[in-house]
């Protein structure tokens, strides 16, 4: 089917992503371009505007949203690939495209619009495809932003609607949520009745009565804000685990009885558990923890309730951390632990003294002796500010957060025992929609490690192949050519498309394949050589069904 323009006869195909109603104008949108839609004289007259590739027509590649706005009569149009727009739609030119700052955190930083709403008060929304919500700020021309970190149950946002009470409703691809006046989230998924967690595009409404409805890909669902009670109740909060690991991998559980701990300078990691304690839906609950004397800031940890400390200093911190509940009520008082680190016997108090009476009793010897002491402790700070900036760098290297992708869900975890290692995961969405994982392990620790995660890393993102063996080879050629010395790389890729996980190793550990259906537990064990290791390698490729309910664990 095609739009024909009735003047010049432009031709518009493709399918209709976006109707759009504009005070008795239709507008009509697909991956070519516009349509609009007007009547003059009894008769429907057509006028086409087509994406021509060049810059400033950017607004007509693939909209994806549209919105006349009320304060300004300008037209906001949202993309699939190219971001946000105002334009003249009298002119069809555009007035401004909205891009991403690095130097301002207000600016609009996604490439990928869904929807765009104007609320009753006149404030322009805008829900992306990975970056969150936005609100538009009239009088500086930027935005504000909410994410999966501000409490969001998704990046990408496909619907938005505002109820009677000014709250604002979205649907996502993980259930949906409430924007409160008090900048909180409330949100709702599979536990709470909804029959799906991912909704459709711009599928949403609210009668008159208030009640709001999202369409999903199981069907309608309606929600009556009047009817729903928030739980006011806040989560007990408590530390249920203190582990201290020294630099030789050896474990120590740490005695916290009395709210307070010391530790000596010879612990290189310390792991914290903690928990909020409710009775309602606990796995709904979030975290946040700060280290005063250590972080400026309070670390969203989203629902996990760990935290991780490297190579601190010997001084004396105070770990915080709060919860909310399911229904996104946080505590007012955080939970506190004094913590200690003791230092090293040639930095203690009476060390110095000794140091001290030794420059006046021993004269030049007592220098020397006191010079060899700092010089080592300077050397053991310069040790532990090294594997800090290794361990930055390889947290650099992972994926920054856990991708949305339709019907599947994803959790990754990583954590350290001795040193900073190779271990690696990241995502990669494929041009068909389909996606694919990567899971492995460099050779080696610290600076070394790093550098061989990176090269995979550049390899990864510059291919365009669609099987896990096909990837693993050109990658291993690629390894090759950098020539890394005895540095290999073992390495998992798993392509997920139509039922089916696609799997090949590089000398990596067994992948798990638990199936619903069958209710058992497969090993599943493909036995090749690392990258960097043989330039004729091959690698073998196992294709096992995934369906609904079926589990696949991948380790490093």
């Amino acid at each position: 089917n095609k739009i024909i323009d009735h003047q010049s006869a432009v031709e518009l195909g493709g399918k209709i992503n976006v109707i759009y109603e504009d005070r008795g104008v239709m507008w009509f949108a697909t991956h070519e371009g516009l349509a609009k839609l007007s009547v003059r004289k009894g008769k429907d007259e057509f006028s086409v505007y087509k994406f021509d590739l060049a810059p400033e027509k950017e607004f007509l590649s693939n909209p994806t949203a549209l919105l006349r706005d009320n304060k300004n009569n300008e037209f906001w149009i949202g993309t699939e690939s190219n971001g946000l727009f105002r334009i003249n739609d009298d002119k069809m030119e555009m007035t401004i495209h909205y891009v991403l700052d690095e130097n301002d955190e207000k600016s609009f930083s996604s490439n990928a619009v869904k929807t765009i709403y104007e609320d009753k008060k006149g404030n322009i929304w805008i829900g992306s495809a990975g970056e969150g919500l936005y609100r538009y700020n009239r009088d500086s021309d930027n935005f504000d932003r909410w994410s999966a970190q501000d409490g969001l149950p998704s990046n990408t946002v496909l619907s938005i609607v505002d109820d009677k009470e000014g709250s604002i409703w979205v649907g996502t691809r993980r259930g949906v949520s409430r924007l409160l006046n008090n900048n909180q989230f409330q949100s709702f998924e599979i536990s709470d009745g909804l029959p799906a967690n991912i909704f459709n595009d711009r599928s949403i409404a609210m009668n008159s009565k208030g009640e709001v409805y999202f369409g999903s890909v199981s069907g309608l669902t309606s929600v009556d804000p009047k009817l729903i009670v928030t739980n006011n109740e806040t989560p007990k909060l408590a530390i249920s685990n203190i582990e201290a690991i020294d630099y030789e991998g050896n474990k120590y559980p740490v005695d916290f009885s009395d709210n307070q701990f010391s530790i000596d300078h010879t612990i290189q990691t310390i792991n914290i558990d903690f928990v909020g304690l409710t009775f309602n839906k606990a796995t709904k609950n979030q975290y946040q923890y700060t280290l005063d004397n250590y972080l400026s800031n309070w670390v969203n940890n989203n629902n996990n309730r760990s935290a991780a400390f490297q190579g601190l200093d010997a001084g004396k911190y105070t770990f915080q951390f709060k919860a909310s509940n399911n229904d996104g009520v946080w505590n007012d008082e955080p939970y506190s632990i004094n913590m200690r680190v003791k230092p090293p016997i040639w930095e203690t108090w009476y060390a110095y003294t000794f140091y001290f009476f030794g420059l006046i009793g021993l004269g030049a010897s007592g220098f020397v002796g006191a010079d060899k002491y700092r010089r080592k402790a300077q050397e053991s700070n310069r040790k532990d500010q090294e594997l800090a900036d290794a361990r930055e760098f390889q947290l650099r290297m992972v994926a920054k957060e856990i991708p949305d992708f339709d019907g599947i869900d994803i959790k990754a975890f990583m954590r350290t025992s001795t040193e900073v290692g190779g271990d690696y995961y990241d995502f990669f969405q494929m041009d068909d929609g389909s996606f694919y994982a990567v899971c492995g392990d460099a050779t080696g620790h610290g600076s070394q490690s790093g550098m061989m995660v990176s090269i995979t890393k550049a390899g990864l993102a510059g291919m365009d192949l669609n099987s896990p063996d096909q990837i693993l080879n050109k990658l291993n050629k690629v390894v090759r050519r950098v020539d890394t010395g005895r540095l290999r790389m073992s390495l998992t890729v798993c392509i997920f498309r139509d039922n089916h996980v696609h799997i090949s190793a590089a000398a990596m550990p067994p992948a798990y394949l638990y199936s619903s259906r069958k209710n058992t537990v497969e090993e599943i064990e493909i036995c090749n050589l690392p990258l960097g290791g043989l330039s004729n390698e091959t690698f073998d490729e196992v294709v096992k069904s995934f369906d609904e309910g079926d589990v696949l664990v991948l380790l490093s």
